[in-house]
């Protein structure tokens, strides 16, 4: 069974920015893709560019959505 778009937002919907405690799927995250490999990616926006938890954000999506691997980027770098 391949991975869908909509089930990778789906497993991300619980993640909270540390930051701001919204969920990230709100507004910070972009560019899902879903490969034939059934890998998926997706882009991460975050406050700033030294944002000191973007290491536990990529964690807490890790566990969200196992099969996906994200680009964590700075939003105004």
């Amino acid at each position: 069974m391949s991975v869908t778009v909509e089930q990778v937002l789906a497993a991300l919907s619980g993640v909270k920015d540390p930051a701001t405690g919204r969920e990230i799927v709100a507004d910070q995250v972009s560019d899902v893709r879903v490969d034939a490999a059934g890998e998926a990616t997706f882009r991460i926006d975050l406050i700033s560019p030294g944002f000191p938890l973007r290491d536990a954000s990529r964690r807490r999506c890790a566990r969200r959505s196992p099969l996906a691997t994200s680009a964590a980027r700075s939003s105004g770098a």
